[in-house]
């Protein structure tokens, strides 16, 4: 019986550390603050805020510059996981 609660607790603390409800980049909310093209037309530079994540969300602002014709993915900014 001891290692039945045991076994109900830690997979209930654990369960504690699996975002079911958020967090993912379809439930983010992408305000665009500033977009533009550089002179060649080539690449977009996009100055966006986003927050999401529920209850215990976060926000914060940032920047991307991507090819153009690309979609913006606010993930990945240059305050982010970018490509170098």
């Amino acid at each position: 019986m001891k290692i039945v609660y045991t076994s109900l607790t830690s997979l209930l603390l654990l369960s504690g550390c699996i975002d079911f409800f958020g967090g993912s980049r379809e439930n983010d909310k992408v305000e665009i603050l500033q977009e533009d093209k550089s002179p060649n037309g080539r690449f977009i530079a996009t100055s966006f805020f986003c927050s999401g994540g529920g209850a215990a969300g976060y926000m914060y602002w940032n920047v991307s510059l991507r090819k153009a014709g690309e979609k913006l993915d606010q993930r990945n900014g240059l305050l982010g996981k970018h490509k170098t």
